[in-house]
Order: C-alpha cells, then sequence, then structure tokens
C-alpha cells in the first residue's frame, strides 16, 4: 500500500511524500517480495529525481 501512496504522491508532484511513503515500504519487514521492494526504491530514486537530488537518486538506484 506505502508504494501505492508513493506512485500516488508522483502523480501529484508531492517528491517529499514520494520520498517519505517509498523509503518507509522498504523498511517493512517480514514476508515481502523482493519486486517490491525494489520497486519501492525506484520510486525513492523518482522523489530524489523530482528535486534535482542526484547523488540520492543514484544511490536508490544501486
Amino acid at each position: 500500500m506505502l508504494v501505492r501512496k508513493s506512485n500516488i504522491a508522483t502523480l501529484d508532484s508531492d517528491p517529499a511524500a514520494v520520498i517519505g511513503l517509498a523509503a518507509a515500504a522498504q523498511r517493512i519487514r517480514g514476508d515481502v517480495s523482493p519486486k517490491l521492494i525494489a520497486l519501492a526504491s525506484q520510486q525513492e530514486a523518482q522523489g530524489w529525481a523530482q528535486l534535482g537530488n542526484v547523488d540520492r537518486f543514484n544511490g536508490c538506484l544501486e
């Protein structure tokens, strides 16, 4: 759900919410699909790109 909310925040041009929600999704413990974690990381990278922070963008994609 956090990844989906982050996606919606992207559409709303709210990079702070994109980053916060995507980062929160990556902190979830338990039986979480690696694909979902990767998607959250990509979403966070997109939020950093919206803010123009290239270093943080690249860090999320590594």
